[in-house]
């Protein structure tokens, strides 16, 4: 079984997303300090060497929510190869309502994980609204312009 965690976070520095990876904890002490929540989660059960898909959310006009879709490879050693694409999308309220803006997200990785482990797939920022990020800053993954960040937690459960 997979579960893929999105999470929200505000205002938390580049190197924590760092931490994240290693100590669940740390994710654990952002939300209770109101700097991270979840936002979606879902757990999908698959077989290795089959592929999975699944889909959380409405259709105001376009499908909104969270779409999943990918394989895992037994990779030797106990270990799994996980092919994922994920993608989010939701409705960007600062448009105002008659013209209809939604905000994408979508990203393909591909992790080799051990059974019963947490990583972190992708953990990257989003400029507050009306500042734009130089490329130098997107590229160098190291600046925090003070907006929001996500990450996208995957975990691998083995099932009876």
């Amino acid at each position: 079984m997979l579960e893929i965690s999105i999470v929200e976070t505000n205002g938390v520095q580049h190197n924590e997303f760092e931490k994240t990876e290693t100590r669940r904890d740390q994710l654990n002490r952002l939300i209770a300090d109101g700097r991270a929540r979840v936002i979606a989660s879902l757990q999908v059960r698959t077989r290795t060497g089959e592929r999975f898909s699944a889909r959380v959310g409405e259709r105001t006009p376009q499908n909104t929510g969270l779409a999943v879709e990918g394989i895992s490879t037994a990779a030797g050693d106990g270990l799994l190869d996980i092919r994922l694409k994920i993608e989010t999308t939701g409705p960007d309220h600062s448009t105002g309502s008659l013209t209809p803006t939604f905000i994408q997200r979508t990203f393909t990785d591909v992790v080799r994980m051990k059974k019963s482990e947490t990583a972190m797939l992708i953990g990257f920022v989003q400029p507050e609204k009306n500042r734009k990020l130089s490329l130098e800053e997107i590229a160098s993954g190291t600046t925090n312009p003070g907006g929001a960040g996500f990450m996208v937690l995957l975990t691998t459960k083995p099932v009876q």
